[in-house]
């Protein structure tokens, strides 16, 4: 179980330093991928480990960002550089907009967007025949993960042998109050996030004017996500209003469904979500999901040892419980 040190149990601590005191990572092999998608638009990948011997026979791994990260993302290539050390090809996924390119169409991605991953695996499994997968989702990703798993279990690929969801939100909507609420700590995680959606919803309006009713103006000054969704988020992907989008794009909902083995590993003080947030009764009712739930870690830090020696124990955790999975020592 994940005990930090003293001087880093705060839970906001946790979650800034998660991303602060990882070191540049240098990864090998890095190719993007360009992977076209059935409505004209397209997702790109960034493919890390495939230059190393012996790659076509090893295991891969699919990684999923968090809201408005990408595969440039701290902890996503501090994830990466765990798995290609390990032995594993790692193909991280940007989703539409965060590749440092912006998509073709007026949609973008959103919490509960599973067709564009589902899009990817099948097409980066079609190259990999016969090599297992595991997947690997951070915040939003491991909402989409959960979703993945569940709301249709046959069509996700026999070969994806296990997944892990970090952090992940579980109820939209919940976890949209909480960030929205009158608090200062909560201000600032929100102002971070919104900052850039804002930005990217404005420029998408500018490019297709009639994609939501909302003007720039209304846009620019949302400062809560349930006005953002509200404004732009559920019109652009098709949902009545912000309600309906955060209840049909809550991984919970899918969980009882899951039938391939998935870790979710969580903090209780995650700062971006409420203190009783995690639906332990509906992830203990499934022998195929293994919850880990830790005191402290914040939110996708679980940062271990000390300030001039950190050490990340979600890597450390996903590590492990892929080993029973894909062969590994």
């Amino acid at each position: 179980m994940f005990i930090p040190s003293r001087l880093l149990t705060n839970c906001h601590v946790q979650t800034v330093l998660g991303t602060a005191l990882r070191r540049a990572v240098m990864l090998p092999g890095l190719r993007r991928q360009r992977i076209e998608l059935a409505d004209g638009d397209f997702v790109d990948v960034d493919v890390f480990g495939s230059e190393s011997p012996g790659h076509g026979d090893r295991p891969w791994a699919l990684v999923l960002h968090g809201l408005e990260g990408s595969s440039r993302s701290s902890y996503v290539r501090g994830m990466t550089a765990a798995l290609v050390a390990a032995g594993c090809e790692v193909c991280v996924v940007n989703y539409r907009g965060c590749s440092g390119e912006p998509n073709r169409l007026a949609r973008a991605y959103h919490a509960g967007e599973t067709g564009d991953v589902l899009a990817v695996l099948e097409r980066l499994g079609a190259e990999r025949p016969g090599r297992p997968v595991a997947a690997v989702g951070f915040s939003i990703g491991g909402n989409i993960l959960m979703k993945l798993l569940g709301e249709d279990p046959g069509r996700v690929p026999s070969s994806l042998v296990a997944a892990i969801a970090i952090s992940p939100p579980f109820d939209l909507e919940r976890c949209a109050r909480h960030l929205d609420r009158r608090s200062r700590t909560a201000a600032v995680y929100r102002g971070q996030l919104l900052r850039t959606l804002r930005r990217k919803a404005v420029a998408k309006l500018a490019r297709f004017p009639r994609c939501v009713a909302a003007t720039p103006k209304q846009l620019r000054a949302a400062r809560t996500f349930a006005q953002f969704d509200e404004l732009y988020t559920a019109p652009v992907h098709g949902f009545e209003n912000a309600r309906d989008y955060w209840h049909r794009s809550s991984g919970v909902r899918y969980l009882p469904a899951v039938r391939h083995p998935l870790l979710i590993v969580t903090s209780q003080d995650d700062p971006f979500f409420p203190r009783d947030y995690v639906p332990r009764d509906v992830v203990t009712a499934n022998a195929c999901l293994e919850l880990v739930l830790t005191e402290r870690g914040g939110h996708c830090g679980f940062v271990g040892g000390s300030l001039r020696s950190p050490t990340f124990w979600a890597e450390h955790t996903v590590l492990h419980y892929l080993a029973g999975h894909l062969g590994w020592r």
